[in-house]
């Protein structure tokens, strides 16, 4: 298969894989609508798919040169399709709760081949189409899935996620062909050590999805406790997820030429401001706020997941950012369900606010200290 041929299917299964993940505000809303679920149930439905994917992303990437990778993203959409039909089936949230995690094993299975389809050519570039496409799923989630559990029930859902899914097991085999062990496309070399800086970017990564997860699984419901009506909520998180569509295009047609610090800081800033409006029971100000921060996630992200790529020379680090992105996923619902329960939704504002500023600063070494231009 050709490059281009890879990368195109990586493109559309890891999209598919992630559309629990692209959806989760308003999946989050209908279930704990209609199954009267509570802040904390909430926080541990939304690390249950979080967890599997990073303990599928840890196989992936333990074992990353002795498997073939069309069986595994094939095996992984195989895991997650059963999921999501079984979900269906299930009426107590313990059950769900372990499909979900069962389904996230499955995904992040798939998710290591598809990051690792993305290291190669042009990551920034890569990564940015990657997120158009969540971006897509993310401005049709709140449109659909309400309606569709108006009509059939909150099950429904997962009927739909499993037909966006299903498709991974037929062009699946199109990514055959891919590897990145550690050495082996940068250098050719190994057993050499990976600088710190690289590390310490790492877990900044680690730290900035925590923060991300935290505030995307509990953003409607913040809206919704400011006293806004679900509908406006549902359209606000649309608008925005439009907004982060168009964001993609930032680091897909601006690439690096401006250097990632400058991209990076600017990203930060608007997403610090959107999440210090977030809480506004003014609709308008709720609509601005998630989209600003929106805004601000997408070209973070992008810049972020190439800085470190294209800084780690050995390919070692490169294996575990998926991970790390989902790592931070994980842990961030679960966090922010008990933050929540304790001293309400600013908490998970301010801990976003603080993971944005430690995964900012984690890049600093890698972006400004290194000898080349294009990292600047």
């Amino acid at each position: 298969m050709s490059e281009s041929t890879r990368t195109t299917v990586a493109l559309y299964c890891g999209v598919a894989v992630l559309s629990v993940l692209c959806v989760l505000p308003s999946l989050i809303g209908i279930l704990a609508d209609q199954l009267h679920w509570t802040d904390r149930v909430v926080g541990q439905f939304a690390s249950a798919d979080l967890g599997g994917l990073v303990v599928g992303t840890v196989i992936y990437g333990r074992a990353a040169r002795r498997l073939t990778s069309a069986y595994v993203l094939i095996g992984g959409g195989l895991l997650l399709v059963a999921a999501n039909l079984l979900s269906m089936l299930s009426n107590d949230s313990i059950s769900i709760v372990v499909l979900r995690c069962v389904g996230g094993i499955g995904t992040g299975l798939s998710i290591g081949v598809c990051y690792a389809v993305f290291a190669h050519g042009r990551p920034a570039r890569n990564l940015g189409i990657f997120q158009v496409g969540q971006q897509v799923l993310s401005i049709g989630g709140p449109w659909v899935l309400p309606a569709v559990a108006a009509r059939w029930g909150w099950q429904a859902c997962f009927a739909v996620l499993a037909a966006v899914a299903f498709p991974v097991l037929v062009i699946g085999r199109g990514v055959a062909g891919v590897s990145i062990s550690p050495g082996d496309s940068k250098t050719g070399r190994t057993r050499i050590a990976t600088p710190p800086s690289i590390w310490f970017a790492v877990a900044g990564m680690v730290a900035y999805f925590v923060g991300q997860g935290a505030i995307w699984a509990y953003v409607e419901r913040i809206g919704s406790a400011a006293g806004i009506r679900s509908d406006a909520v549902q359209e606000s998180l649309s608008i925005c997820a439009f907004f982060g569509l168009v964001a993609c295009a930032i680091p897909i047609l601006a690439g690096v030429r401006h250097g990632r610090m400058y991209p990076l800081v600017a990203s930060f800033c608007a997403a610090v401001t959107g999440l210090l409006l977030v809480g506004s029971a003014s609709v308008p100000v709720y609509r601005f706020a998630v989209s600003i921060f929106m805004i601000g996630w997408t070209v973070f992200a992008a810049y972020q997941f190439e800085a470190i790529v294209d800084a780690d020379a050995v390919g070692t680090a490169t294996l575990s950012l998926s991970t790390a992105t989902y790592v931070g996923f994980m842990i961030g619902p679960v966090l922010a369900g008990e933050l929540a329960t304790v001293g309400g939704y600013n908490l998970i504002r301010w801990l976003c606010i603080a993971t944005n500023t430690i995964a900012l600063v984690s890049l600093i070494p890698i972006c400004l200290l290194s000898p080349t231009k294009a990292t600047r």
